[in-house]
């Protein structure tokens, strides 16, 4: 249809021989309403007519100030006036959605274009919003005149049924107006429907700045239930909610929600927005009296603590765990506990923590574990030191505390278990030569060797004999002579280590990459010092060390590194790539200190 047209327009113009494209502009804006209600939106359009060789080249909006932008689309035609020649012209609209987030008298400022180097401004504008409740909009906003649309098309006759302010409601509510700082909020969006919904083209939640929130209801596919409220029955979605933790003090606004839908009104589809009002919240500060020092901010809700360790008794090498559960109604997953410092005779790793979060009967609750290691640095029964863990409960308005303390941990020697370097000076036993047999060949005779065969074989003979005498103690020679001694064997272990975390980096593999150091390390710990770490803790090591004469920082470094390998395989921590090079750079460093 499309090319008939422009192929009709271009014989047109042929046959006439005089055709014109205007070159006058016009800008104008307009609005569709004078006076509009809060939940209203106001529809502003910008028109633009020029000439067919002519372009805008800037377009300035207006700041709309005291509105909220929702969307913006844009539409283009064509005006053909005939009479004394043809004239050709483009018209390009721009429509913008507003929705007014104030009261009053607004004035819409005048919106710039520049076409060919000329500036041209339209006309300000100004509107009236008016209260939700008193909004006269639906009896006075005009419609566009449309110079192609028929008299007779359907949507001009009044015949399709008005959408009130009643018949879609748009409600955010909370569960509390007062709190306390980090007490859990239950904020919840409805939508009310009195008519049948196309669909929901936005919808715009607060950006609840200084809170922390987290997700309690987020459908992919809305449900409805039907609620009558005095005369009417009304189709319920609930759209969003979520649980809010506010951090300070004093009165929290929470902004309004929008949201922009589609519905079915008659033979034809409206649009139609909404908005909330805002929520002011009154949030009270934590009482200073009775407050532990140092107090987390979000250890707030009701809680029930638990606490266990195990194993009790192990070797020295090995790690204990001590277990620390959180359970309760609260910021679970911002919920912190004291971080356990090491002492002469424990260490302690940082802990491993899991949430397992439940979102049942319009609460945010849950379950939060966290794990510490810890590895004695002696032998014997050894005491946990004793630490609270506090929190608040809003419902009291008090702070509870729970003491961890009576736990014991019994280490034991190391045990005598396989290293990972494996030490023995054994020679492997060579394998023993297979005995030659003459093999008669079924259907063949033997007939003797010939006394050219036979003196072949008696030159030849007594040097396979030495070559056979030499094979089984070549490695008994070596040895004597000192070419493969335990250090050499270390060496060459040593380099297949450093050929084996090289891969590891490109892969990418983190646990490999850690037993690989960890094996180098004592390698060129053997080769150096000639010291066996094998069932040795950190202050042995240490010990070991200084009497080999090792400088301080070297020996830091070392035990650096192996505790490095250890918090990576015990206590699952997250290493980057560019970590890994960084580990494997510094051993690197240890090995030119060691002169290998």
């Amino acid at each position: 249809m499309l090319r008939k047209t422009g192929n009709f327009l271009f014989l047109v113009c042929f046959l006439a021989g005089i055709s014109v494209y205007a070159d006058d502009v016009t800008v104008e804006a307009t609005i569709n309403a004078d006076e509009i209600g809060l939940n209203d939106t106001l529809v502003y359009t910008l028109s633009i007519t020029c000439g067919f060789n002519a372009e805008p080249s800037q377009i300035k909006f207006p700041d709309f100030l005291g509105f909220r932008k929702l969307s913006q689309s844009q539409s283009s035609s064509m005006n053909i006036v005939i009479g004394g020649g043809q004239t050709f012209s483009k018209v390009k609209n721009y429509d913008i959605q507003l929705s007014p987030n104030k009261t009053g008298v607004i004035e819409i400022k005048p919106a710039t274009v520049v076409i060919k180097g000329k500036v041209y401004q339209t006309r300000p504008l100004k509107v009236t919003v008016l209260p939700a409740s008193k909004s006269s909009s639906a009896q006075k906003q005009r419609q566009m005149k449309n110079p192609f649309r028929s008299p007779f098309d359907i949507d001009e006759l009044n015949l399709e049924p008005k959408i009130s302010d009643d018949d879609i409601i748009l409600q955010a509510v909370t569960d509390k107006k007062s709190v306390f700082v980090g007490e859990e909020i239950i904020f919840s969006v409805y939508l009310y429907s009195a008519v049948q919904i196309y669909d929901i083209e936005q919808f715009t939640l607060p950006k609840f700045e200084n809170a922390w929130t987290e997700d309690i209801y987020s459908p992919q596919k809305f449900t409805s239930e039907q609620k009558r409220i005095g005369q009417r029955v009304y189709n319920v979605y609930l759209l969003k909610r979520k649980a809010i933790f506010l951090n300070k003090a004093g009165i929290y606004e929470i902004e309004p929600t929008s949201i922009v839908l589609n519905v079915v009104s008659g033979f034809s589809q409206k649009r139609i927005s909404r908005q909330t009002q805002n929520i002011k919240i009154d949030v009270k500060p934590l009482p200073e009296k009775d407050m532990p020092a140092d107090f987390p901010p979000f250890n707030v809700g009701d809680y029930r603590i638990s606490y266990s360790l195990f194993p009790e008794r192990q070797p020295m090498d090995k790690p204990f765990t001590l277990k620390i559960s959180v359970e309760g109604t609260g910021n679970i997953n911002a919920f912190s506990i004291p971080k356990l410092k090491d002492n002469p005779e424990l260490r302690f790793y940082d802990p491993v923590t899991n949430s397992d979060i439940q979102t049942e009967n319009r609460v945010y609750k849950g379950r939060k574990t966290f794990e510490y290691l810890v590895f004695a640095k002696r032998t014997g029964r050894i005491q946990i030191p004793s630490f609270e863990i506090s929190y608040f409960r809003p419902d009291t308005a008090s702070f509870e505390k729970v003491l961890v303390s009576g736990l014991f941990i019994d280490a034991t020697e190391p045990e005598s278990q396989g290293s990972i370097v494996k030490r023995s000076s054994e020679t492997d036993g060579a394998d023993r030569p297979a005995s030659i047999r003459f093999v008669n060949v079924a259907g063949k005779g033997f007939s003797g060797i010939g006394i050219n065969v036979f003196f072949i074989l008696s030159l030849i003979c007594p040097g396979i004999y030495f070559l056979i005498i030499l094979r089984d103690n070549i490695k008994s020679l070596v040895l004597f002579l000192g070419f493969d001694s335990e250090t050499a064997r270390s060496r060459r272990r040593l380099r297949k280590y450093l050929n084996k975390m090289s891969l590891d980096m490109k892969k990418k593999n983190v646990a490999d990459f850690s037993g690989n150091l960890y094996a180098a390390i004592s390698e060129l710990i053997f080769i150096r010092f000639g010291i066996n770490i094998r069932g040795m803790t950190r202050d042995n090591l240490k010990q070991a060390l200084a009497e080999k004469n090792a400088g301080d920082n070297l020996a830091d470094e070392i035990v650096g590194l192996l505790d490095t390998c250890e918090m990576i395989k015990y206590a699952n921590s997250a290493v980057s790539e560019s970590e890994i090079e960084s580990l494997f750079k510094r051993f690197r460093m240890v090995m030119r200190e060691c002169g290998e």
